[in-house]
């Protein structure tokens, strides 16, 4: 879901992780912590189950919130909904094309539109995930409206997964924020969550905060700074 050097296929090697049949255990109720984080993350890499998204990040939340993770897990979560964010290495990426991460496109001034794909025969799985709409040949008799966002830089189009991402990352942020230190054991002292250094990944380049700023919890980022920098 992230490399240093990606390759052609990266994404399409990972896929058997998201098999309908994994994906059926991880929902299932008494589903981990991470077993939710990575049914999320399934849902945003292969669009499928779109849908359900909203309940299961309650689910997912409400959990965290209960049974914590540990500093590693959290580094991993943290790392991974980055990875989210760069939309797994997609060529027309948001963050991309705002320059926000790597050159700017020359292409970034100008509004893009997303396209689904004609239909195509099933495929052996049950449901076809689609990993590389950007290579698909677009279909301009399907063209799919997305809301705008127009107060960044850039008017630039948001896909719902890409939404849902930032909901994903941002609504950790808020939890990690209200609760922003944590025990390793009983006995240990108190750290500071790792998740924390997310915000600050994500605010090093200009354009990328102008594109998450209105979904980043303030008043929680307020509250927290006073007392623990």
């Amino acid at each position: 879901m992230t490399a240093l050097h990606s390759f052609a296929t990266s994404r399409e090697s990972i896929l058997p992780i998201w098999s309908t049949t994994a994906q059926s255990r991880r929902s299932q109720p008494d589903a981990t912590v991470s077993e939710l984080f990575v049914l999320l993350h399934g849902m945003l890499l292969t669009n499928i189950d779109l849908d359900d998204f909203a309940p299961t990040l309650s689910r997912f939340l409400e959990r965290l919130e209960i049974e914590g993770a540990e500093e590693r897990q959290w580094i991993m979560m943290a790392v991974t909904n980055i990875g989210a964010l760069l939309e797994y290495g997609r060529p027309g990426r948001v963050l991309r094309r705002a320059g926000g991460a790597g050159t700017r496109d020359a292409t970034s001034i100008i509004p893009f539109r997303v396209f689904r794909k004609r239909n195509v025969p099933a495929q052996p799985e049950e449901k076809r995930m689609d990993v590389d709409d950007d290579a698909a040949k677009p279909d301009t008799s399907q063209t799919q409206t997305l809301p705008v966002l127009s107060d960044g830089p850039l008017s630039i189009k948001l896909s719902q997964a890409f939404k849902y991402a930032i909901q994903l990352s941002v609504s950790m942020l808020s939890l990690v924020l209200r609760n922003p230190t944590r025990k390793s054991s009983p006995f240990a002292e108190s750290t500071l969550n790792p998740y924390l250094t997310f915000l600050t990944t994500v605010s090093k380049h200009a354009e990328t905060l102008a594109i998450l700023e209105r979904f980043i919890p303030w008043e929680d980022l307020a509250v927290f700074s006073p007392r623990h920098l």
